[in-house]
């Protein structure tokens, strides 16, 4: 008799070509998942054997499934036709459809869970008649004749199936499985079909959240489908994923849950998520990136899976301070499924298309990154907040402070003071959000008729952006504060904003000026 069970095997890496042990109508009836995810990306080299585009990774579990559409018919008979063909296409549809249904994992449900492998003979792990979890198989790795429900024969690739009341046998398949197939160094038994994977195929039908909890789960082509959430940030501080304090000198930057502990990672074909604990990265680091970091230097971070490990690499240097570069050998972002990626392969670093771009960073002139708080401090406190994050960035602001007060006659714009510590230094690494930069200051002007303009500069140290304040000589010298701003969004790369003054006649300020800037970071 035709038995049928999906097969299921382990990458090692290397191995693209892997049997197909069950027979079936149409080779669109046979699914191929790669780690929990559905996948595409191989081809048939005979009628029982399919070799992968790329070799999947070592310790993925890739399965061999088979669901048999029953609507339409295979054959339709009219009188007088009843040739054998058409009536065992006929019969083998219907065959096939009763055991995938016996198996659960017709394309209807899909609901039962592995739970592993079990050995007939010594009966481990022990199971007991009509003791067990509804829904829940192992496959028979060593046959043997424990009785379970008044069944005392097994043999290696069969299944024993709790229906909720009995354990139950499914024949297993003319191709055994072997236990190092459906098992890893880190667990019992390595399940076909996981519990997420379960909540993947009941979300797709609308019966269930989907919650991501290490394993891999593909829905994007799923009606009501939501992209994986990235929930972490970059950070010069293990474990603080928002710095609300100063960092100076950081010779490691870190990728660190934020509001959930999933990330999404390029399989070939769509974004899966997978769950994480903190990674991170030496700025001298060059196993995993093109070179280690110099100084005055924009680079990108992407995450990506690395033969199953979890990594956050640098990518190649940025052209200049606010170009990446375009073609090969450049940090060129790309997108895919609407996440922002590296178009081309990294040195040491992931393929073309496989890193999720998280963030920006910029090392200073000794070749670490700071992330510096404005201060109050005569001639200004400034500030450097020299790390951008793509993912659930939250408002930064910071206030820079001139304790001293100055005198300026000359009509012209400078640096307020003459001091370029009255400044906000930032990245920006995609032009999202805008840039709010106020500059305010108390101004006395002694004669009549002049006038005391302040501003902010952005990039520059000769003009203004955005909005001026200025106060008047009127008929009479006097003083007041005044405000100047700027509002907008930048383009990538480094920037900074300055505080501004244009001085003539008799002006001074009375020591009291701030700089206040804000942007999502």
């Amino acid at each position: 008799m035709t038995t049928y069970a999906p097969a299921a095997y382990t990458g090692d890496g290397s191995t693209v070509s892997f049997a197909v042990p069950f027979p079936y109508l149409n080779r669109t009836d046979v699914i191929v998942t790669v780690a929990g995810a559905v996948v595409s990306g191989y081809t048939w080299t005979s009628a029982s054997m399919i070799a992968f585009n790329v070799a999947p990774l070592a310790g993925q579990l890739i399965t061999i499934s088979r669901s048999t559409s029953t609507d339409p018919a295979n054959s339709s008979f009219s009188a007088g036709d009843l040739s054998g063909p058409s009536l065992n296409r006929a019969v083998q549809q219907s065959l096939f459809a009763i055991q995938e249904l016996a198996l659960g994992v017709s394309l209807v449900g899909g609901l039962l869970v592995c739970d592993g492998v079990w050995d007939a003979n010594a009966n481990s792990p022990s199971l007991a008649s009509g003791v067990g979890t509804s829904g829940h198989y192992r496959v028979v790795a060593t046959a043997g004749t424990t009785n379970l429900n008044g069944i005392a024969s097994w043999s290696v690739g069969d299944l024993v199936l709790y229906n909720g009341t009995a354990w139950s046998k499914v024949n297993g398949s003319t191709t055994s499985i072997a236990s190092s197939q459906i098992t890893d160094s880190t667990a019992v038994g390595r399940a076909l079909l996981t519990s997420v994977s379960v909540a993947a195929q009941r979300a797709s039908l609308g019966l269930a959240t989907v919650a991501s909890s290490g394993n891999y789960n593909d829905l994007s082509n799923a009606p009501g489908y939501v992209a994986p959430r990235v929930c972490g940030r970059l950070t010069l501080s293990s474990l603080s994923p928002v710095m609300a304090f100063t960092v100076t000198g950081a010779t490691s930057v870190y990728f660190t849950p934020y509001e959930g502990n999933t990330v999404p990672v390029w399989n070939g074909s769509s974004w899966v998520s997978v769950s994480f604990t903190e990674i991170s990265q030496l700025l001298s680091d060059a196993t995993k990136s093109p070179a280690a970091a110099v100084a005055n230097t924009n680079y990108d971070m992407f995450v990506w899976l690395d033969g199953g490990v979890l990594r956050c690499t640098r990518g190649y240097a940025w052209a200049n301070s606010t170009t990446r570069g375009t073609g090969a050998g450049t940090t060129e972002l790309g997108r895919a499924n609407g996440f922002l990626n590296n178009r081309w392969a990294i040195t040491n670093g992931p393929a073309a298309g496989y890193g999720l771009y998280v963030g920006s960073v910029r090392t200073n002139p000794s070749g670490t990154i700071d992330w510096i708080l404005g201060s109050q401090a005569a001639g200004g406190g400034q500030a450097n907040f020299l790390v951008w994050n793509n993912f659930n960035r939250r408002v930064v602001t910071t206030q820079v402070q001139d304790t001293q007060g100055y005198t300026y006659t000359t009509a012209a714009w400078r640096p307020f003071g003459n001091s370029t510590n009255n400044r906000v230094n930032f990245i920006i690494g995609w032009p999202d959000d805008a840039v709010t930069a106020r500059f305010a200051a108390a101004l006395h002007i002694n004669t009549n008729g002049a006038n005391y303009p302040i501003g902010v500069g952005i990039d520059t140290t000769s003009s203004v952006w955005g909005v001026s304040g200025s106060v008047w000589g009127g008929s009479a010298a006097h003083g007041e504060t005044v405000t100047g701003e700027f509002c907008g969004v930048l383009v990538t790369g480094l920037h900074y904003a300055q505080a501004m003054e244009l001085g003539g006649a008799t002006q001074s300020t009375d020591g009291y000026s701030a700089l206040t800037f804000s942007l999502p970071m």
